[in-house]
């Protein structure tokens, strides 16, 4: 698991921020990767953000390998 903390934005910065990162790497044919998110204020429990983000981070990435099935078992050469 990665994660990113973005501190300072609106709810809406944020989520500009996450849409940015998705339209750039699904426009990529080399970076692929699967994003999960949560938005809270500085009262928010870290460990609950993390567990809600690493579950989103999942559907996404069932939802990108039900679009394309076959990269899922891809085999990456050197």
């Amino acid at each position: 698991m990665d994660y990113v903390i973005v501190t300072n934005k609106t709810k809406t910065e944020f989520e500009n921020l996450v849409r940015e990162l998705q339209k750039n790497t699904e426009a990529s044919d080399f970076v692929k990767l699967a994003i999960g998110t949560c938005f809270g204020d500085s009262t928010f429990d870290i460990r609950k953000a993390m567990h809600i983000a690493d579950e989103k981070m999942y559907e996404d990435k069932a939802k990108f390998y039900k679009a394309h099935p076959e990269l899922q078992h891809r085999v990456v050469t050197k």
